[in-house]
């Protein structure tokens, strides 16, 4: 965890515009004041015109593109494996708009279609950070795949910061709804092995 900390420190005056923590970070600074223990990554949402300016990157942090959003990661550390390539391209293919109702056979049968073992294996190293965009819909940020965690607009216009060690980190406001909304009814209790 402590890796992944100072990963953020690194990225944080790089960060140009509107942004929050979400996922796991925003559930474990609001719940219990500081990062889960169990996570591996952190995930960035940048609004509007929001940016990275990758000149300011310090020579040790890398970046790339995978799947459904962008990596920022530590450069020389050990190379991330997902435990199961198939599972973790499946996630990809089911995320996609475009499978929206599909039933699992039908996600699995475009997966095994397009799946290439080689094409799935991933550059990045742990710890790392995702950095996610989203659109506004009616009122509401909705990210591209995970269209179920959308944040409403009042919960963005008013972001509120938590100071964690010597960082100020944005987070939405009416968290207790967000996180409600996020990772349903039990919320409040950790569970070192939820998934989405």
């Amino acid at each position: 965890m402590k890796d992944l900390v100072n990963l953020l420190k690194d990225i944080i005056p790089c960060i140009k515009g509107k942004w929050i923590i979400w996922g796991g970070g925003m559930l474990g600074l609001h719940r219990d004041g500081k990062f889960l223990d169990w996570d591996n990554d952190l995930d960035i949402i940048l609004f509007d015109d929001a940016y990275i300016d990758y000149d300011l990157l310090p020579e040790s942090v890398g970046h790339q593109m995978y799947y459904m959003n962008e990596k920022i990661y530590r450069k020389g550390h050990k190379i991330f494996k997902p435990k199961n390539k198939w599972n973790e391209y499946l996630s990809f293919v089911r995320m996609k708009k475009e499978n929206e109702g599909k039933n699992r056979c039908q996600v699995m049968k475009i997966a095994s279609e397009t799946y290439s073992d080689d094409f799935i294996l991933p550059k990045f190293t742990e710890c790392f950070i995702d950095i996610e965009r989203v659109n506004l819909e009616g009122g509401v940020y909705i990210p591209k795949y995970f269209r179920k965690q959308y944040f409403k607009k009042e919960e963005i216009d008013n972001i509120q910061y938590i100071q964690y060690e010597d960082m100020s980190i944005p987070l939405p406001c009416y968290l207790d709804d967000v996180c409600l909304r996020h990772f349903g009814e039990d919320w409040t209790i950790p569970q070192p092995n939820w998934e989405y």
